[in-house]
């Protein structure tokens, strides 16, 4: 409901209208890529790396910037951004600047702009916060 509010602000501040039902539902197929991600990780744990460690499944997200860098040797505030820079959330911000593009009746990069000034800006400052947070308490 908090991506679908992002969103619907950030088509209210480019003066598109849009029923919020649609954008939510929108939004609701979108999330189904995020439906992958564990089964990846099952599949990963059961075939490839049969040796692990709660530590290793914790910080293991598949397709993303983590798997580049042995996650032992980072900071502790650095994991999580390294674990969002992934394939996934690039194919989410794809097909959600796709669907609002189709919903608002005009291009996939008219889409692209909504999403980028709205949810990317506010994955961003997630992600500072959750930095942070990590940083001073954790």
């Amino acid at each position: 409901m908090l991506i679908a509010t992002i969103l619907y602000i950030g088509l209210t501040f480019s003066d598109r209208e849009l029923k919020f039902y649609r954008l939510w539902d929108a939004v609701i197929k979108a999330e189904c890529i995020f439906l992958l991600v564990p089964v990846f990780k099952i599949i990963w744990f059961y075939f490839f790396q049969t040796s692990y460690s709660l530590k290793d499944i914790q910080n293991f997200y598949p397709l993303s910037a983590l798997n580049i860098i042995e996650y032992k040797e980072l900071q502790k505030w650095s994991i999580y951004p390294l674990q969002i820079l992934n394939l996934f959330e690039l194919t989410y911000i794809i097909y959600l600047a796709h669907q609002v593009g189709h919903l608002t009746n005009t291009n996939t990069d008219n889409g692209l702009k909504i999403v980028g000034y709205s949810y990317v800006h506010a994955l961003l400052l997630w992600v500072i916060t959750i930095m942070f947070f990590t940083r001073n308490y954790y």
